[in-house]
């Protein structure tokens, strides 16, 4: 839980904010990542990541997400009213 990781075909291994902007280049939404790899704001988004990961867990309680129990699950859906 506390560093993404990626393997590439050849072996290589990335992990943390890079996994992302490979997965998002890979099905053709790298632009949106992009600007997390540019010099001036590399830096500040290995930031942003690292305080994520630190705090997903409590983010995730605010959505409605539940991993008080060791495994994240959504909360059960209700039952529609008749």
């Amino acid at each position: 839980m506390g560093v993404i990781h990626s393997v590439y075909p050849d072996g290589r291994l990335i992990s943390k904010l890079p996994v992302f902007r490979e997965a998002y280049r890979a099905i053709g939404l790298g632009w949106l990542l992009a600007p997390t790899a540019w010099p001036g704001l590399r830096p500040l988004a290995n930031l942003g990541y690292e305080w994520f990961t630190r705090h997903r867990l409590t983010i995730g309680r605010l959505f409605g997400r539940n991993c008080d129990t060791g495994t994240c699950a959504l909360p059960a859906a209700k039952s529609p009213k008749k």
